[in-house]
């Protein structure tokens, strides 16, 4: 591989570093493109005009939505893989840097065996959440996280800047993440560099 080719790797596709998933090339600039081809452009709709009543409803949902997405920073970074499960429907789906899956099980199991080595923090910012229905919504949040790998020496990791685009549906009585892909802007290493194994 090119070193133009494995910085693009590096930077938009870091949890390939964990998996050692086999590199397409060919998927890197789509993977990067802010227009994500199955969902289309990612600015959302503008909210449409509410009523005072149905105003206190939707302000309402809307928190409850801001609670959810903090429990699911908070559980991923504790490593409560049982409660995290709870934050997703049943029929989840995840992208995270280019590794899809599907189901509210599969992705925790697969959170679980990349982020249990690893030293995390991830926070989200600026939420822009639009309410389709009463049981349905879709949201963007800004995101910064920190991912530290063992290491013996220098701390290898990165920092990672980005935005989180979410789908979220009320399943058994609560508002669940239906869907959740991140989008990366940039990667920055840390002191250590990235960890060894990126692919060749």
């Amino acid at each position: 591989m090119s070193a133009s080719k494995q910085t693009l790797t590096q930077r938009c596709r870091p949890w390939a570093l964990v998996t050692g998933a086999s590199d397409q090339m060919s998927n890197i600039q789509q993977q990067c493109d802010p227009v994500h081809p199955k969902e289309g452009p990612l600015s959302q709709p503008a909210p449409t005009a509410l009523t005072p009543a149905s105003a206190a409803e939707r302000l309402a949902a809307i928190e409850d939505i801001k609670q959810l997405k903090a429990r699911y920073f908070r559980l991923m970074d504790t490593k409560d893989w049982t409660a995290l499960r709870e934050v997703f429907t049943d029929d989840a789906h995840m992208d995270i840097d280019g590794f899809p899956r599907d189901g509210g099980d599969a992705i925790t199991a697969f959170l679980s065996k990349v982020l249990t080595p690893l030293r995390t923090v991830h926070h989200g910012h600026m939420p822009e959440i639009t309410l389709i229905s009463r049981d349905q919504a879709s949201g963007v949040w800004a995101m910064f996280d920190y991912v530290e790998f063992p290491s013996d020496g220098l701390p290898r990791g990165f920092h990672g800047y980005g935005h989180y685009h979410d789908q979220y549906r009320v399943e058994r009585g609560a508002w669940r993440i239906a869907s959740t892909r991140v989008a990366r802007l940039r990667i920055d290493p840390l002191s250590g560099g990235l960890p060894d194994g990126a692919p060749a």
